[in-house]
């Protein structure tokens, strides 16, 4: 099946889902924090503990400045890997769709919920893709390229 995505409008949604998969993710949990302040408001420090011991936890941030404000290890891309993956034209095309991103989360590489910031407004976006080999290959490969900060 291809993956489905949903778009989400109300701050209910988005706690409903951000809680949903904190609870359910079982083996895996990725990351992506773009807004420490959000992330450290949204995701507590005994819930980030308790999730450590449940599964593999990778909180992957800009830089080190970031990784200071969480209060568990994080990881960053090691340096040059996006750059090496993609070129120009396609990085700028990623930063315009990401720009306004305040946390990614992808739960056993079958679900991402995309949290993001526009004008104010907090929405987001579930995407569940069920087995999508290259969701997962591109995942995969990304985890073999960050460095624990």
């Amino acid at each position: 099946r291809s993956p489905r995505a949903y778009e989400l409008h109300s701050r209910w949604a988005l706690e409903n889902h951000l809680n949903r998969f904190l609870k359910k993710s079982k083996t895996e949990l990725i990351i992506g924090v773009q807004d420490t302040e959000y992330f450290n408001k949204n995701i507590p420090e005994p819930v980030l503990k308790k999730l450590m011991r449940k599964l593999d936890l990778y909180i992957i941030v800009k830089d080190e400045e970031d990784a200071k404000k969480i209060p568990v290890h994080c990881y960053k891309a090691k340096n040059g890997y996006f750059k090496r993956m993609i070129d120009d034209e396609s990085m700028d095309r990623v930063k315009i769709h990401t720009q306004n991103t305040k946390m990614m989360l992808i739960s056993d590489r079958k679900a991402i919920l995309n949290i993001t910031d526009v004008n104010g407004e907090t929405g987001g976006v579930v995407m569940l893709m069920n087995d999508a080999l290259m969701i997962g290959f591109a995942l995969s490969t990304l985890l073999q390229h960050i460095q624990q900060l």
